[in-house]
């Protein structure tokens, strides 16, 4: 089985769970780029600077929680029970 599932309608309560390899990468991922947004290395246009900081937040938090919206609208799950 691959690490993205598609649930299915017995699952719906499962839709959008995030793995815990996939929840490492997002707060990695979303802490390196906040950091180096706040130490300047990363410059965005100031009308996107917080897009930016919404996206690198919403990584740290579904890392945080285990639960991603866009993986719950799309149905989809990196978690698998065993």
């Amino acid at each position: 089985m691959n690490s993205m599932t598609k649930a299915t309608s017995g699952q719906t309560s499962a839709r959008g769970r995030v793995g815990s390899a996939d929840r490492l990468q997002r707060l990695v991922i979303g802490v390196i780029l906040i950091t180096l947004n706040a130490i300047g290395l990363i410059r965005f246009p100031d009308w996107t600077k917080w897009l930016a900081l919404v996206f690198q937040m919403e990584l740290v938090a579904t890392g945080l929680l285990g639960w991603c919206p866009f993986y719950w609208v799309c149905r989809v799950q990196s978690r698998t029970d065993r």
